[in-house]
């Protein structure tokens, strides 16, 4: 059953992104660690049951697994999707992630779009573009520097938010002593 969800989880990496064989480095295996030591300054895919990357990603990177960890900068935009999702460091361009957890504790340069059953953005994390957030739980700490649309079951948001809010909740919104709007909720 892994062997066929690892293929499943691969062949769905291949069939959204792009493949160049000369400008990126391809990875599918039941457990990929890229340690600080490896050089990345090409475009990195990677498949796995369980995906740590502690090297610094000089361009894009797309990720699918069970358990991805993200413990280095991306200098370009980051497209992932897991089981659990822990964005650690600083991704410079755009995010898109989609995961049954997904948290979110460093800064992002562009925008987010994230998917999970709970969805968390820590405090002193900083979105620099906008944010959409679906899920079950969405949980919002950090500061959001343009719009933000957020769709829930249980919402909280306190940080501050310089564009607007548009919120959908199928059960609580819950604002923060934090929560700043620098527009209209």
């Amino acid at each position: 059953m892994k062997h066929i969800t690892l293929g499943i989880m691969a062949a769905l990496l291949l069939a959204v992104v792009p493949v160049a064989a000369f400008a990126s480095r391809i990875e599918v295996q039941k457990s990929v660690f890229i340690p600080d030591t490896q050089s990345l300054s090409e475009n990195l895919y990677v498949a796995g049951g369980e995906v740590t990357i502690l090297s610094q990603a000089q361009k894009d990177i797309s990720v699918a697994g069970g358990r991805v960890i993200v413990n280095a900068p991306v200098w370009g935009d980051a497209l992932i999707g897991g089981g659990s999702v822990d964005i650690l460091e600083k991704v410079h361009g755009d995010l898109r992630v989609a995961g049954g957890q997904v948290t979110i504790s460093n800064t992002v340069g562009g925008d987010v779009i994230v998917v999970g059953g709970q969805v968390t953005v820590n405090p002193g994390v900083t979105i620099a573009g906008d944010l959409i957030a679906l899920g079950g739980e969405v949980v919002v700490h950090g500061a959001v520097n343009g719009d933000a649309r957020v769709y829930g079951g249980d919402i909280t948001i306190d940080a501050t938010v310089a564009g607007p809010i548009h919120i959908k909740a199928g059960k609580s919104v819950t604002f923060g002593s934090k929560t700043v709007v620098g527009s209209t909720l």
